[in-house]
């Protein structure tokens, strides 16, 4: 495991579940989990911007990180700073591997991804490794002048 991840800690599905639930996300019906952890760490706020600010929720003093109802595929999607993109109400294993390829392809056409494509897979999962205390990462490109020569 590369020494980048900033944190080890797993949370149950029922766990993270029930945080989401907090931020008053109404998830849907199904109950298979699935994840993708990548080498690299997320910027929540251009995660945040990537998914949508008006569907996108990230209040990093609720929950430490972005959570994304993704109406379309009928599936809640929520990304950890130190690098695990997930999905946690899916009908079933595919449907979790289609929720999981759609919005990690939007992370990634966005430039958010660095590397060729996730350390790991695990589908479906009982716990999800998930940072409750995200690295800092600086957000780039939306509003930042440090793009600029």
């Amino acid at each position: 495991m590369s020494g980048r991840h900033v944190s080890e800690h797993t949370l149950s599905t029922a766990d993270l579940r029930s945080r989401i639930e907090t931020l008053d996300v109404d998830l849907s019906g199904g109950t298979t989990a699935g994840y993708q952890r990548f080498q690299s760490h997320f910027a929540l706020g251009s995660v945040q911007i990537a998914y949508g600010e008006s569907g996108a929720i990230y209040d990093e003093s609720v929950f430490p990180g972005v959570v994304y109802p993704h109406e379309e595929l009928d599936a809640t999607v929520v990304v950890s700073g130190d690098g695990t993109v997930a999905v946690v109400d899916a009908r079933d294993a595919a449907h979790a591997d289609a929720v999981l390829t759609d919005a990690v392809e939007t992370l990634d056409e966005l430039g958010l991804i660095v590397g060729d494509g996730p350390e790991t897979t695990v589908v479906p999962a009982e716990t999800v490794p998930f940072a409750l205390d995200p690295p800092e990462v600086e957000t780039i490109g939306f509003g930042s002048e440090s793009l600029e020569d």
